[in-house]
C-alpha cells in the first residue's frame, strides 16, 4: 500500500486587535472657594460706673452712672472749659466707641458758674439735681427737656437773669427753693402733671406776674410764693388739699385768686398775709366745700382782712 501523505496542520490566522480608544476624561468641575464670613466687630465695653469722662467736643464733663452694655448712661457733672457761655446737653454722647444716654444733670453740676448764659437739655434727661444751676447769675435762658420729671431743691436758686421757664408735661416734682430768688422771672409754666410744689419754690420771684397751679398739684408748700411782689393773679387747681404757711405772704399786688379745689383741708398761718387789701377770692368747689373754705379764709391767722371779697 502506498504511503499516506502527511497532513499539514492549519494554523489559524489571529484577528488583529482593534485599537482601544482611550476614554476621554471628564474635566473636573471647578471648585468654588467658600466665601469667608466677615469677622463680627467686638462690642466695646462701657467705662466703669463712676468714671469721669471729659468730652471737649461737647464742652461737658460727665460721670458714668451705668456701665450696662445694653444701656450705658451718664450724668452731666460740669463743663470742660470754665469760660463756656452756651451749652447743649445732647440726648446721647459717644466716647471710645460706646454710645451713652445722658439721663441726668447731677447735683451741683454748674453751681456758681458765672459765665453760663444759655442751656438746652436733651430728651433723655429725666432729672435735674439739687443745686444744679444754683447761683448761675448770668443764666438767662434754660430749655428744660421734655422728659424731665424732677427738678431738684435749689436747682435754679438765685439765677437772677432767668426770665421764663417752661416745664415738660412729664414733670412731677418741683423741689424746695427750686426757683427761689429768680428776680427776673416773669413767666413760669408749671407742667400739667406736677403733683408737688416744694417750700419756697418761687420765693421772692419779684417779677412773677401770674401763676396757674394745675389740677394734679396736691400740695403748695410753705412760703412757695412768699414775697412775689408783682404777682397779680393766682389760680389754684382742683386737687389741692393743703396751702402751706406764708404761701402767698407779702404778694402785695395779688388781687385775683381763684380756688377750684373742693378738697382744701388746711390753710397755713399767714398763707395770704399782706396780699392786696381789695383782693377777690373766687371759690369754684362744691357748695359744701366752699362754705367750709370760707370759714378757713375768714381767719386773721391766714391773713384775712374785711375788705377782701370772698365769693
Amino acid at each position: 500500500s502506498g504511503a499516506s501523505k502527511p497532513v499539514t496542520p492549519v494554523t489559524p490566522t489571529p484577528e488583529p486587535e482593534k485599537p482601544t480608544t482611550p476614554a476621554t476624561p471628564k474635566p473636573d468641575k471647578p471648585t468654588t472657594p467658600a466665601t469667608p464670613e466677615p469677622d463680627k466687630p467686638t462690642a466695646k465695653t462701657p467705662a466703669a460706673k463712676g468714671t469721669t469722662l471729659n468730652l471737649s467736643g461737647y464742652k461737658l464733663k460727665v460721670k458714668v452712672t451705668s456701665s450696662s452694655k445694653s444701656n450705658p448712661t451718664v450724668a452731666v457733672i460740669g463743663v470742660t472749659d470754665s469760660k463756656t457761655k452756651e451749652i447743649s446737653i445732647p440726648a446721647t454722647i459717644s466716647y471710645d466707641g460706646v454710645t451713652y444716654k445722658v439721663t441726668k444733670i447731677a447735683d451741683n453740676a454748674f453751681k456758681g458758674n458765672k459765665k453760663l448764659t444759655t442751656v438746652t437739655m436733651g430728651n433723655n434727661v429725666t432729672s435735674i439735681g439739687k443745686n444744679a444751676f444754683s447761683g448761675c447769675t448770668a443764666l438767662a435762658k434754660a430749655t428744660i427737656g421734655k422728659n424731665v420729671t424732677t427738678i431738684g431743691d435749689k436747682a435754679f436758686y438765685k439765677c437772677k437773669k432767668l426770665k421764663s421757664i417752661t416745664m415738660s408735661a412729664k414733670a412731677r416734682v418741683i423741689g424746695s427753693s427750686a426757683f427761689s430768688g429768680c428776680t427776673s422771672l416773669t413767666k413760669a409754666t408749671i407742667g400739667k402733671n406736677v403733683t408737688s410744689i416744694g417750700d419756697k419754690a418761687f420765693y421772692k420771684c419779684t417779677k412773677l406776674a401770674s401763676i396757674t397751679i394745675l389740677d394734679k398739684v396736691k400740695k403748695i408748700g410753705n412760703s412757695t410764693f412768699y414775697g412775689c411782689t408783682s404777682l397779680k393773679k393766682a389760680t389754684i387747681g382742683k386737687r389741692v388739699t393743703s396751702i402751706g404757711k406764708n404761701a402767698f405772704y407779702g404778694c402785695k399786688k395779688l388781687k385775683t385768686i381763684t380756688i377750684k379745689s373742693s378738697k382744701v383741708k388746711t390753710i397755713g398761718k399767714n398763707a395770704f398775709k399782706s396780699i392786696n387789701k381789695k383782693a377777690t377770692i373766687t371759690l369754684k368747689g362744691t357748695k359744701k366745700a366752699n362754705k367750709a373754705l370760707k370759714k378757713k379764709l375768714k381767719k386773721s391767722s391766714v391773713g384775712y382782712v374785711k375788705t377782701w371779697k370772698i365769693k
